[in-house]
């Protein structure tokens, strides 16, 4: 978890209670908890930054406004809202146990609503950017798979990781899957060899807010990642294997022994259920077979370990390079408007709008073709929103 120390290398001790206080308040995870420990260490120092420095217990209601001013110049209404809720917490927090006496916000009722003052209000509605189907196909083609507008390989920006990039990227379309979701998939849990599309069971400690969930896995993704494992997957391992990058981590690392049962051995000897491991466990699981050491995450990078999420940040960033390059040339026909970046969750935004499209037209097809009593029926249970939140994982349908 997040700590803080202070300027003398000690604990912060009532920053680190707070923050070792955040599962048994419901906020399970980690992201979460950065995001709050970042928020309250950015208030932190900008108390200690003042003409007479303050700690955050002795926070008053001018040193928020103070401190409200100098974010909104900085940062979106909907971003200090979010802040200002993470602030909030902490504040009820150390009252509650007795650190101090007040809060200090200020709070005003209206009607049968309290509203903190401190708050932005927000004149539009967040906006939820996605691809479209023509954009997403440029970003593929031109951003990962670098090819030229004849179809041929760009030979100034081509990689070895080329099909593993673009397959990632289709998995994230095609599935809905959070970023951390798709880097922790492990090569052992997909179905080789399938014809038919497959459904995959992602585990309570993979899954944003511990929320496990089913998704879908295409037939044409299934093909693809039966081809990755053939080739740049073994590949990538072997080298890694030669150049012996795996071997000088594994005496902290746990081991699987047994796959069959569902089961794993950690390295202290415990057993644990597959379904049971954290994204962190999975990205330091192994198979050893005399002396040929195999990292069992599906995405695997040049020094034979997980590809972490952070890494594909990376390679979406550098993406976006590419399709300005093409399109300047002018050499590219009907080439769409690209945004300025891409970034991983904007291909599950993107699968949320075309699946809801999907299932949308689907409905209405089904209501022209179908009885008085059929329609009520599944207006009533097959729900195109409802079903879109379960296969994003969304605990309340509004934020859907």
């Amino acid at each position: 978890m997040p700590f803080l120390l202070d300027r003398d290398g000690k604990p912060e001790q009532i920053f680190c209670r707070y923050v070792r206080s955040l599962p048994s308040v419901g906020v399970t995870s980690p992201h979460s908890w950065r995001a709050y420990a970042y928020d309250l260490f950015r208030f932190l120092r900008f108390l200690q930054d003042l003409p007479v420095s303050k700690q955050l217990t002795e926070a008053d209601k001018d040193d928020i406004a103070a401190y409200r001013a100098a974010r909104i110049a900085e940062v979106s209404p909907a971003t200090w809202n979010r802040e200002v809720a993470a602030l909030e917490g902490f504040y009820s927090w150390v009252v509650e146990n007795g650190y101090t006496n007040t809060s200090p916000f200020t709070y005003r009722t209206l009607g049968k609503s309290t509203r903190n003052v401190a708050r932005a209000k927000l004149r539009t509605a967040p906006v939820v950017k996605y691809l479209t189907y023509e954009q997403w196909r440029f970003f593929l083609t031109v951003g990962l798979e670098n090819r030229l507008p004849d179809g041929r390989m760009d030979p100034r920006s081509r990689s070895r990781h080329d099909f593993r990039n673009n397959l990632f990227a289709r998995l994230l379309v095609s599935t809905g899957l959070r970023r951390e979701e798709a880097a922790s998939l492990l090569a052992c849990e997909i179905p080789t060899g399938r014809s038919k599309p497959q459904t995959l069971w992602l585990g309570t400690f993979t899954t944003e807010g511990n929320r496990p969930r089913q998704i879908s896995l295409p037939r044409r993704i299934l093909s693809a990642i039966d081809v990755y494992r053939k080739s740049d997957r073994v590949a990538a391992i072997e080298t890694a294997n030669a150049t012996h990058s795996i071997r000088a981590s594994l005496d902290v690392d746990p081991v699987v022994v047994d796959w069959t049962k569902r089961q794993v051995i950690i390295a202290d000897g415990r057993t644990r259920d597959w379904d049971k491991l954290t994204i962190d466990e999975r990205k330091r699981l192994f198979t050893v077979d005399a002396g040929y050491d195999e990292p069992l995450a599906l995405f695997i990078g040049d020094g034979g370990r997980q590809v972490l999420p952070d890494t594909w940040d990376k390679v979406f960033e550098r993406a976006p390079d590419r399709c300005k390059r093409v399109i300047s040339t002018g050499a590219w026909p009907d080439c769409p408007e690209m945004p300025e970046s891409v970034y991983p969750h904007m291909l599950r935004h993107t699968f949320a709008i075309l699946a809801l499209s999907d299932m949308m037209r689907h409905q209405v097809s089904s209501h022209k073709t179908g009885s008085s009593e059929d329609i009520s029926w599944r207006s009533l249970y097959v729900n195109p929103l409802r079903r879109l939140q379960h296969m994003l994982g969304h605990a309340h349908l509004d934020f859907t």
